[in-house]
């Protein structure tokens, strides 16, 4: 039988990461990971952008709509101020005076940043003398704004809101009478969390 002989076996190296490999490493991980947060940031910065842009034409379509619909339903402008008009609806009963059922008050919320509008809303268990006791009718001569600014306090009168985010508005009429006013104008800022934007109508 022949001798088998041994060869001699090679040593293997193990390799290791030296303390600069790692410290390479790490780095290059960095950048990635920053680069990655970067793309992110200016994906989420310009998804926000655009969904505060949607989120303000819809609000301005909003308030020209109610804001057109309310004029072009009335018959007359009662009393105007800087953040404020009030309507004469309809002479629902055609005695050419101005009952709080008549009546809309459309405020500009500043403590709120909200559009609201007021108006007559009866609880449904109340009876036709009930409503009448309350449902005072009212001179075309009266004092609108204060009528209606006492006429907040009762829950009959309950507010309604129309748009929020509103930081600024204004309300004027032409003719500057509000007894002869045929078309009122406003300015409004609309306000998101990262744009502005000054909208201008009239109705």
């Amino acid at each position: 039988m022949a001798a088998t002989t041994s060869m001699p076996g090679r040593a293997r190296l193990c390799g290791g990461l030296t303390l600069v490999e790692l410290l390479m490493a790490l780095a290059i991980v960095g950048l990635v990971a920053a680069a990655a947060a970067s793309l992110l940031f200016s994906v989420a910065q310009a998804t926000a952008a655009r969904n505060d842009l949607r989120a303000l034409t819809v609000r301005q379509a909003v308030i020209e709509g109610r804001l057109s619909a309310a004029a072009r339903s009335s018959i007359k402008v009662l009393a105007v101020g800087n953040n404020y008009i009030v309507l004469w609806m309809a002479d629902a009963n055609g005695d050419g005076q101005v009952n709080i059922s008549e009546m809309r008050r459309i405020e500009w919320d500043s403590p709120q940043d909200q559009l609201v509008s007021y108006e007559a809303a009866f609880p449904g268990n109340w009876t036709p003398q009930q409503i009448q006791t309350v449902d005072i009718a009212y001179p075309l001569s009266s004092d609108f704004n204060q009528i209606t600014t006492t006429l907040k306090g009762q829950t009959w009168f309950p507010a309604t809101p129309w748009a929020t985010g509103i930081t600024a508005m204004s309300f004027s009429v032409n003719p500057a009478s509000a007894e002869s006013a045929t078309l009122i104008s406003y300015q409004a800022t609309l306000q998101t969390q990262a744009q502005s934007v000054l909208m201008v109508g009239a109705a």
